[in-house]
């Protein structure tokens, strides 16, 4: 054989390689989980009747919707998902106010804007009268009761002011369903580098918008119970498997009336009896909620030949979000994907 035709017959091979394996990634339709365990004794998982009860009521709004003419598309549209059209209320505003003032460090917002690449940001000025420089932060962001993803990370030198924002990530707004905002809390995270000791968060700070007060925010919290304790539920949404990013995703709804703020971890987790090591960290302040997300990893789910997540095995670890105090572990769930 030339050498020719060994090159040509070296890439088709490399190409057939290419198109055997491509099909990696499980790209199987989202199956319903049906949880076969349930968490602690005396729990019990959405019976027969209720969870039929939901979906004649999805069918039933479904069928209104359809009755209704749709009013055409607008710059406040900002996403589409299966169900509905998700429109953020861009006509929310705030006052321009001074949130933080101590020790020579003073913070005011500015304004809210909806132009953010990434989604809503509040804006805020930082000053800094004091003779070292710090890094300006945001934690513990809740919207309408609900924990949200933010970002925000500001640096401020001796006797300057910073112009910043705090980023509200538009997907969580949509994934909670918040369309209008009405109020954001959050803590400040002074930051030295230069000695870590002089690091504090301030206490939380309310921060109202001009919103209908009378406004009602929606919780979905539609799904498998998958444990409730000590006023704290935890709910299976749904599992993805082909817009995930990085392998599959599946989807958690928390609910902490507890007195207690709290983080939530999965362990042992196995899939279609493999261990496999998911990220997945959710804090719940009290009285607040989160939807979260377990996310398997492509090549976890690679390196086992997992083309398809069919049982899942996890039991949730709760525990104090700053005390580190465990207070309880579920027992072991099993979900199966139909």
């Amino acid at each position: 054989m030339s050498k020719r035709n060994r090159v040509i017959a070296l890439l088709l091979i490399i190409i057939l390689f290419v198109a055997c394996t491509s099909g990696a990634k499980n790209k199987a339709p989202q199956k319903d989980a049906v949880v076969e365990t349930v968490p602690t004794k005396g729990e019990e998982i959405l019976t027969d009747e209720k969870a039929t009860k939901v979906e004649e009521e999805k069918a039933a709004h479904v069928e209104s919707q359809d009755d209704e003419d749709l009013p055409e598309p607008t710059a406040e549209v900002e996403e589409t998902t299966s169900s509905k059209r998700f429109t953020l209320n861009k006509d929310v505003t705030v006052t321009e106010n001074i949130i933080y003032e101590k020790d020579d460090i003073k913070v005011t917002v500015k304004s809210l804007a909806f132009d953010g690449w990434m989604g809503p940001e509040l804006k805020l000025l930082a000053e800094n009268g004091t003779d070292k420089t710090f890094t300006l932060q945001a934690e513990d962001v809740v919207i309408n009761g609900f924990m949200i993803d933010s970002y925000m990370s500001a640096e401020v030198a001796p006797g300057k002011k910073v112009n910043d924002e705090l980023t509200i990530t538009r997907r969580s707004l949509e994934i909670a369903n918040i369309e209008t905002i009405q109020y954001i809390e959050l803590r400040l995270r002074i930051i030295d580098f230069e000695n870590y000791t002089n690091t504090f968060s301030t206490d939380r700070i309310r921060i109202e918008t001009n919103a209908d007060q009378g406004y009602v925010q929606t919780v979905d919290d539609s799904g498998q119970l998958m444990a409730e304790r000590d006023g704290i539920r935890i709910i299976l949404k749904r599992l993805d498997t082909e817009d995930s990013f990085w392998g599959a995703e599946l989807y958690v709804f928390v609910e902490n009336n507890s007195e207690t703020d709290i983080s939530v971890q999965v362990r042992d987790v196995s899939v279609n009896g493999f261990m496999i090591s998911p990220s997945f960290h959710a804090e719940v302040l009290s009285g607040t909620k989160v939807f979260d997300k377990i996310t398997f990893f492509e090549k976890d789910l690679e390196d086992n030949d997992i083309v398809d997540i069919e049982e899942l095995e996890l039991y949730f670890h709760v525990f104090e979000k700053d005390g580190w105090n465990t207070l309880f572990d579920t027992e072991v769930i099993k979900v199966t994907f139909q």
